[in-house]
């Protein structure tokens, strides 16, 4: 036992000898190890496991689908109940999410509601927490007026009382009896679903739009037989008419995963990139290490050490080195996945439970571990392979040649794969600022965007509905400080969007995508681009007697006008939606603003219609600072009536923020790796330059002493670094191209091999390589020939 304990003092005797070489080994590993776990856990939660909800890997989605078109939608009823007489499905579930109004002595509060049938507990095999779930007889007509609490809505509004039972809420001005408590866990297994506030019965007969409906597998029933059924069923419903619509059937995994699986494989290729050049540098410091210490085994061999002893104290330094960089980069994983939840994009929901998974943790430090131990051992076999004699009769200034050459192999390979990594960091990072600078074609930071729900109990008609809202907007504008206000059915980035076989009159019918044209457009009110201030290009905007006119008048956006009135005719032309449709007169044309779900996404074309007199529940208020008016926005709405929920309040610079999140998200991702990636490979060209300086000292010496200039005696130095470095870029020049045009396919919004990314990662790479590499350089170019023919 003593022996061993000498072994770990000695280990850790050397270690403090050479601190440069322990932090920088513990240092270039924890990098990788870090990175490697928090992507792990990253992968393990959103792709192995993306859903909450018991037995998901048997659970699918149904949704309608039509093949010409390649469009996917929500099922109707006919759907739902077919799908219910299939075989193949033990219990089928739909269900339906919407925001309600819980009114209060203190004003309505808005909730998160979801709407569900008697299946979906089944589906899920939970019991509730408290009373009972619904039963049929709850879901009669138009459904009983009863209700379920969340467990979360239940502890933070009742502290929890069991007493809650039987208990009236008023929900959107109806009053509901609560029969029963669900748990945490039940929850819509969909894409994007939020957790529920309160649950309310969905009628076995309901035409709710927009209903998720999800279906559980038989035992012993593949996913391939279910979908061989539903096709069956579709064929008899429909008298095998194939233009119909047929019914999709998707794991729900998938399905909740799909919108993150582009981009995590491109940050788990940086992630692998970046781990394999952390192991590059390690196996580089350790071959250089062990070359250093040849000469030390070699005496200690010859004194008697047993060649058992100098493995154990190897073994003892790399498994040293191995455990601090697996604590080390357990911190940093631990930093990386805090921060991955802080940024997550809001409709990403899933982010915000990624968690270091204990399995995917010790797997990571096994294989760093291994990695260590691995490199650690190879030059000591090495070393004792050689004869002590052979060792102690060489110069020290002679160097391993079969050594160096793979130490330069490596760092060709250290070099290409960082430089590959940077393009692909600057690319991303360059087209995210880029659309950050883009012009958003609108007053973004004068504007505050205004969500508000009129309830239809408390105003059932259009007319009551457009007195409302014509109140709301004069309170809001009596308000100090505003500048105008005007109201449409949505507000941007995300607006609303309008499909159909567009066509202007005088031009041939494009048709597109099999007829269907589709823009990105909103209905708004007269005004509503002055106060915005989105430019108006040509023609004029809306006024108040285009409300009466018959057909309605249309305004397109610049892309539309130049798409469809290819001879710069739009205004004064017509327009229509429909082949059968009326000819609706085109008044304008307007700038384009970010109209999509991403605002480096290229979009739609934009058309603006006229808000219908009692819709629209957006308001958008034009004021110098948007932030400091929100509180007094709420209480000019519940001054007009208290029974109107205020939905959202929030600066529209904000929205289009939020609309960049995944961008983001990956840019900083890929921007880390990157750096890091780069910062490695200049340590690593440090490394083997300076390793490479001493190990040539005496030959300097030499040279100098035979008149060598110092500048010679620098570029000698210099090209021990620069001529492998010089290998990697080239190499890396084709791998960064063809990996530029990969990451094109995955990310939305990339230009195809941008040049200036291109050169600006070779510089910056090439500048810290002239860095990395001059610093040791001009430390041999200042060699003593004296002192250096001294070195034995």
């Amino acid at each position: 036992m003593g022996g061993w304990t000498d072994d770990l003092r000695s280990a850790l005797r050397s270690l403090r000898r050479s601190p440069g070489f322990a932090a920088f080994a513990v240092g270039t590993l924890a990098l990788g190890i870090g990175a490697t776990i928090a992507f792990a856990s990253l992968f393990d939660r959103v792709v192995l496991r993306p859903v909450d909800f018991p037995g998901s890997d048997r659970v699918v989605m149904a949704w309608k689908w039509r093949e010409a078109r390649k469009l996917m939608v929500s099922p109707d009823r006919e759907t739902r109940n077919r799908i219910r007489h299939a075989d193949a499905f033990s219990a089928v579930a739909a269900v339906g999410q919407r925001d309600v109004a819980w009114s209060t002595d203190d004003g309505p509060h808005m909730l998160s509601a979801a709407l569900m049938d008697t299946a979906l507990p089944r589906l899920a095999g939970l019991h509730p927490v408290l009373g009972r779930y619904f039963d049929a007889r709850d879901l009669v007509g138009s459904g009983s007026p009863v209700m379920l609490l969340s467990e979360g809505l239940w502890k933070r509004a009742f502290g929890g009382d069991p007493g809650v039972l039987g208990r009236s809420l008023r929900i959107d001005g109806k009053a509901r009896t609560i029969i029963g408590v669900a748990p945490a866990a039940l929850r819509p297994p969909g894409p994007g679903d939020r957790a529920a506030d309160v649950w309310l019965p969905l009628p076995d007969d309901s035409t709710v739009a927009g209903l998720e409906v999800f279906a559980r597998l038989r035992q012993g029933v593949t996913l391939e037989h279910a979908r061989e059924e539903t096709k069956a069923l579709d064929l008899a419903a429909t008298e095998a008419d194939k233009s119909a619509w047929a019914t999709r059937l998707e794991p729900v995994a998938e399905i909740v995963a799909s919108n993150l699986m582009n981009p995590l494989k491109v940050v788990g290729t940086a992630v692998a990139l970046l781990l394999l050049i952390a192991c590059i540098n390690v196996a580089n410091l350790l071959l250089a290490r062990g070359d250093a210490r040849t000469r030390e085994t070699a005496v200690r061999a010859a004194v008697g050490a047993g060649r058992l002893r100098l493995a154990r104290e190897t073994l003892f330094e790399s498994a040293l080195i191995a455990g601090l960089a697996s604590a080390v980069g357990l911190g940093l994983a631990a930093v990386a996945v805090n921060l991955v939840r802080a940024v997550h994009p809001r409709e990403w929901t899933l982010l915000a439970s990624v968690h270091l998974d204990p399995a995917v943790t010790v797997v990571a430090v096994l294989c760093a571990v291994s990695t260590v131990l691995l490199f650690g051992v190879v030059p000591l076999v090495h070393r004792v392979r050689t004869h002590p004699r052979e060792v102690l009769t060489e110069r020290s200034g002679t160097a391993n040649r079969n050594t160096l050459a793979v130490r330069r192999l490596l760092l060709v390979g250290e070099v290409a794969l960082s430089f590959a990594l940077l393009a692909a960091g600057v690319q991303v990072v360059g087209t995210l600022l880029r659309a950050e600078a883009r012009d958003p074609g609108m007053a973004v930071h004068e504007l505050l965007a205004v969500n508000v729900q009129l309830p239809d109990w408390r105003f059932p008609d259009e007319a009551s509905k457009e007195t409302a809202l014509g109140r709301i907007r004069d309170e809001i504008a009596r308000l100090p400080g505003v500048k105008g206000v005007t109201l449409a059915t949505s507000t941007p980035p995300r607006t609303g969007v309008f499909a159909g076989p567009a066509q202007a009159e005088g031009y041939p019918h494009d048709d597109g995508a099999q007829g269907l044209s589709i823009f990105f457009g909103n209905q708004v009110s007269p005004g509503y681009f002055g106060t915005v201030g989105q430019r108006l290009v040509e023609g004029r905007a809306f006024n108040r007697a285009d409300l009466d006119a018959d057909p309605e008048p249309y305004i397109l956006g610049e892309s539309a006008a130049k798409k469809y009135f290819p001879r710069g005719d739009a205004v004064g032309g017509r327009f229509r939606m429909s082949p059968s449709g009326p000819w609706h007169p085109v008044v304008g044309v307007v700038h384009d603003v970010w109209a999509s779900g991403s605002a480096t996404d290229p979009g739609y074309p934009q058309l603006y219609l006229l808000r219908p007199k009692g819709e629209g529940s957006s308001f958008l208020v034009r004021t110098a600072d948007p932030s400091k008016l929100a509180s007094g926005v709420r209480q000019a709405i519940l001054s007009v009536d208290r029974e109107i929920p205020v939905v959202d309040v929030q600066p529209l610079a904000g929205r289009y923020r939020q609309a960049l999140a995944r961008e983001r998200l990956i840019a900083m991702l890929l921007a880390a790796f990157a750096l890091t990636a780069g910062v490695l490979a200049c340590v690593g060209l440090y490394g083997v330059v300076s390793q490479l300086a001493v190990r040539r000292t005496r030959e300097f010496g030499i040279r100098i002493s035979l008149g060598a200039e110092r500048p010679a005696i620098f570029a000698l130095a210099m090209r021990g670094g620069v001529l492998p470095a010089g290998v990697g870029l080239a190499v890396g020049a084709g791998l960064a191209w063809a990996g530029i045009r990969l990451l094109n396919m995955r990310v939305a919004g990339l230009s195809a091999v941008n040049p200036v990314a291109f050169l600006g990662a070779a510089l910056l790479l090439a500048l810290a390589t002239l860095t990395a590499t001059g610093i040791p350089a001009v430390r041999a170019a200042r060699t003593d020939a004296v002192d250096a023919l001294k070195v034995d």
